[in-house]
């Protein structure tokens, strides 16, 4: 019944039967008149497929999911691994830890020696250095955002020297390391990212009606 309700108006059955629709039986006002019970007089306004979906959808509307907020993945620092090398023997792997609100820090040999950078990467992977990250910080994720947001290559560009405004530092005997976003852009935001790993990580189902 609420599908008939819906797709045969009551008022336009009413102005077929009457002739007040084009190609109506036109029995008002008339002594006999000829009645057809058949859908090509009276068409149906949707389909019973496309009536059941709608009706669906406005009993019971879909949740909006509620995602947990994203993690908190603030002082990052900068690490670097270098040598001091002569041109032989290579010199022994050093690491450097530039802290965020420290100034800069300095990568240094000793003359005659100048500086190989193997590796760098800009975020935070130890909760303890640089007096510490917060207490909500999140050990799970942050990692991994900051393996997304700055991409080792792209810091080790930067620290070398191969990228535009960087601290060009590969075969240098001193140089200066800056750890601030101002060198070390994201690529993403935390919260992009976190929108982005929960779709993926739980896409949501293909909804199955009834028939």
């Amino acid at each position: 019944p609420d599908y008939y309700e819906s797709a045969f108006p009551q008022l336009d059955t009413l102005a077929i039967v009457r002739g007040e629709a084009e190609d109506g039986f036109d029995c008002q006002n008339k002594t006999r008149c000829s009645l057809i019970p058949s859908e090509d007089y009276f068409p149906a306004s949707e389909s019973v497929q496309d009536w059941w979906e709608n009706k669906l959808k406005s009993d019971d509307p879909p949740p909006k999911p509620t995602n947990p907020p994203p993690p908190d993945c603030s002082a990052a620092y900068l690490e670097v691994s270098y040598r001091c090398r002569r041109r032989t023997p290579t010199g022994l792997l050093q690491r450097k830890v530039a802290c965020s609100g420290d100034g800069n820090a300095i990568l240094e040999c000793d003359e005659g020696s100048d500086l190989d950078i193997i590796s760098a990467t800009y975020g935070r992977k130890d909760s303890t250095l640089c007096g510490g990250a917060s207490e909500s910080w999140d050990a799970t994720y942050c990692p991994e955002y900051y393996e997304s947001a700055y991409p080792q290559r792209d810091t080790l560009a930067v620290v070398r020297g191969e990228a535009e405004d960087g601290f060009d530092c590969q075969n240098k005997t001193r140089c200066s390391l800056i750890p601030s976003e101002d060198y070390f852009p994201a690529s993403e935001s935390v919260q992009d990212w976190w929108e982005n790993k929960l779709k993926s990580d739980n896409p949501p189902p293909k909804p199955t009606n009834p028939p």
